[in-house]
């Protein structure tokens, strides 16, 4: 069985390279994009199993990039948003939560549990 294909879209290149590391060392082929455009691009030729995004890209969100997700050849692909930035207010809960409702997303805050999200990942993607 080939490896799941995992997108990591994370303008903070540490925490992108961690999780793909992560990914990486758990089983899954994760690729990784620092900007909304460079993943936006990659999904016109590009099928991802699953997707791991932040929410936050400078001043504007990643709401955009997963209604393309959802519009793409896999629109079923679990989406796990990630933020650090509701405790600060530059996030909105009101907008990530209307996001999770219409998208069918999960969000996790950062610090984002690794292995908590692995295990999701591998609930939805791995099953026999």
């Amino acid at each position: 069985m080939e490896k799941p294909v995992i997108a990591v879209v994370d303008d903070d290149h540490a925490s992108a390279d961690n999780l793909h590391d992560y990914l990486d060392a758990t089983g899954f082929t994760a690729m990784t994009f620092y900007g909304l455009d460079a993943f936006l691009e990659a999904l016109q030729p590009q099928v991802f199993d699953a997707v791991v995004i932040d929410w936050l890209f400078g001043a504007h969100t990643s709401a955009g990039a997963i209604r393309a997700v959802r519009e793409s050849d896999n629109p079923d692909a679990p989406i796990f948003v990630l933020t650090g930035e509701l405790t600060t207010g530059k996030a909105s809960e009101s907008e990530i939560s209307q996001t999770i409702r219409d998208y069918n997303v999960t969000c996790f805050e950062k610090p984002a549990r690794l292995g908590i999200l692995v295990a999701d990942l591998s609930k939805r993607l791995l099953r026999a």
